[in-house]
């Protein structure tokens, strides 16, 4: 569950909800260590896939057009970028309500500009667009893009293997887009400007792992990427736990409703996610393995460890009460 763990260590204890329920899973659940601690690299760590950096473009293009890419895919996904005494922020296309029109015209605009390098560049959204190469090329060490929103990008710029000639062509692609039409039309009517690219998720579609659940239920293209891998049939987010199959083997739950408000640092917003999760999730997943409907629960918070749960470990009272609170980063 991506962004349950917060970096909210300037706010009282008292501020944030009760979680009982949250509280008694982490409290009694043997802990695993799990070094990934972001999505991309977790996700594909669940399956068998140890590569790093995790090939998310190559994935998340499966999950869009329904085909492995050939060679080499990154994303370059357009953004906004803001200055501020801090340097340049960065914001996702779709947070500047960037449309499909105006998403395809500034994609059709940068596009010669990647064919003249030997790329070829993939249209997937208006806010997600794909280049890609027919071979092994170099990829540069890069940060994802949910990892920058609202921060400088001056210290996730890419590195390594090729980032200089990315960041050459990105920087001549920025004055393209700054001028556009498009762009010029936002301005005169106040909208913030969709001027930059954000490359990341760079590889090659990696060779599929172990087939470890059922089904998954999610609504994020990378976790959708890897059950096609997979032949693991997939779904969109469920809204609670009384949806679920109870005999339906191994499945994985994708729960992002803190993620966004952790990367913003939006307390209330964080802290209302958590509380729905304890009402729809939480609450009832204990009660279903009290009554042996469920044979077991894990929670994956990216805090550096797996919370592995059975019945006994919920039967063992001697090991004390416990808060969310004290056992996360909050």
């Amino acid at each position: 569950m991506p962004g349950l763990t917060a970096d909210f260590s300037g706010y009282a204890d008292d501020l944030f909800p009760v979680a009982p329920a949250l509280s008694r899973w982490l409290g009694h659940s043997q802990r695993v260590a799990f070094s990934h601690v972001d999505v991309e690299t977790a996700a594909c760590a669940l399956f068998g896939i140890d590569t790093e950096p995790a090939p998310a473009a190559a994935l998340e293009y499966l999950a869009d057009f329904s085909i492995p890419p050939e060679g080499t895919c990154l994303h370059l996904d357009p953004v906004h970028l803001r200055a501020d005494t801090s340097g340049l922020l960065l914001f996702t296309a779709a947070a500047a309500a960037l449309n499909e029109d105006e998403g395809r015209a500034l994609f059709e605009a940068v596009k010669p500009w990647l064919e003249n390098d030997g790329w070829k560049a993939h249209y997937a959204a208006a806010d997600r667009w794909y280049v890609s190469v027919g071979k092994s090329a170099p990829v540069p060490t890069t940060t994802p893009l949910q990892r920058v929103i609202g921060q400088p990008v001056s210290g996730h710029l890419p590195t390594g293997s090729g980032a200089e000639d990315w960041l050459r062509c990105i920087n001549e692609m920025q004055m393209l887009l700054h001028g556009h039409e498009v762009n010029q039309e936002r301005a005169t009517h106040g909208r913030p400007l969709v001027n930059g690219l954000w490359l990341w998720g760079g590889g090659q579609m990696p060779v599929a792992g172990e087939v470890v659940y059922s089904q998954l239920y999610t609504g994020r293209r990378l976790l959708s990427g890897l059950a096609d891998l997979h032949d693991t049939p997939h779904t969109g987010v469920v809204t609670g736990a009384g949806q679920l199959p109870v005999d339906q083997g191994d499945v994985l739950v994708d729960l992002k409703g803190c993620e966004a408000a952790a990367a913003d640092g939006d307390v209330q917003r964080w802290c209302t996610a958590l509380a729905q999760y304890e009402q729809d999730w939480f609450r009832p997943l204990l009660s279903l393995l009290l009554r042996g409907r469920i044979g077991r629960l894990e929670l994956l918070p990216l805090d550096g460890f797996r919370y592995p749960l059975h019945r006994r470990d919920l039967l063992a009272w001697w090991r004390g009460k416990a808060d969310y609170r004290t056992l996360m980063d909050v």
